[in-house]
């Protein structure tokens, strides 16, 4: 009997940059400072809002409330550190499924091994080779002869059931793959969400910049010859 294949040892965490990913995203390191600045920033906006609208009249209470709403917008958004965390979860969770896959796995040879000693021809049918080195594309090509097996276990599952393989063991298969599917699935939807997430975040970010910029860029006017005050809205 050949080797059973082995149960992969627990893979390093993926690690993904989000600083690095942010910054070429357009959205800077500082950002939730940002908005916690942007907070003193409206609220001594407000406290001289007289002087601002003097300068200009399309400095009114409504842009205050605008400004606080989108500051609070920005901060009901999801964090990249917080969809990574997911995103390591999901992957943890994917490893597990994987490891719990294996197992079952190995079951599966060693009753076709009582069943086909030595008939490396049908190993070949059933594929076990290729469930241990999937190739590039790694859990979607695993899953997917995962799934193949599966077939095949029915067209022998006569013989394989005289070897004594059960019912149970085929129905622990059953599970193991689906639900690795489902975690690779659930992983691969995790990074869609990051996407999705990343890109509302740059959208809110840069409403929330322009808020600032233009309070900043009146400020350096109306308080031109008072660097304390001007300094007030400086980042």
């Amino acid at each position: 009997m050949s080797d059973p294949i082995p149960t992969p040892e627990p893979k390093p965490k993926r690690k993904y940059s989000s600083k690095r990913r942010a910054n070429r995203e357009g959205i800077r390191e500082d950002d939730p400072k940002f908005a916690e600045n942007s907070r003193t920033w409206q609220a001594l906006f407000l406290k001289k809002l007289i002087e601002f609208k003097t300068f200009d009249p399309q400095f009114t209470t409504t842009y205050a409330n605008d400004w606080l709403a989108a500051i609070e917008e920005f901060e009901g958004q999801p964090s990249d550190e917080t969809m990574n965390d997911e995103l390591q979860q999901t992957s943890a969770d994917l490893d597990e499924a994987t490891a719990l896959f294996f197992k079952a796995l190995n079951d599966i040879e060693y009753y076709f091994e009582k069943a086909f000693p030595d008939n490396e021809r049908l190993r070949m049918e059933f594929g076990f080779e290729q469930l241990r080195n999937p190739g590039k594309r790694g859990n979607v090509r695993l899953i997917i002869h995962a799934f193949t097996l599966e077939r095949v276990l029915q067209d022998y599952f006569a013989e394989l059931t005289a070897a004594g393989l059960t019912n149970a063991m085929l129905t622990t298969y059953q599970d193991a793959i689906n639900d690795m599917a489902d975690k690779e699935l659930a992983q691969e939807y995790t990074k869609r969400l990051r996407i999705r997430a990343t890109t509302k975040r740059v959208k809110l970010y840069t409403n929330l910049y322009k808020f600032w910029l233009q309070v900043h860029k009146a400020a350096a006017v109306i308080y031109a010859e008072n660097e304390v005050v001007r300094a007030q809205w400086s980042r």
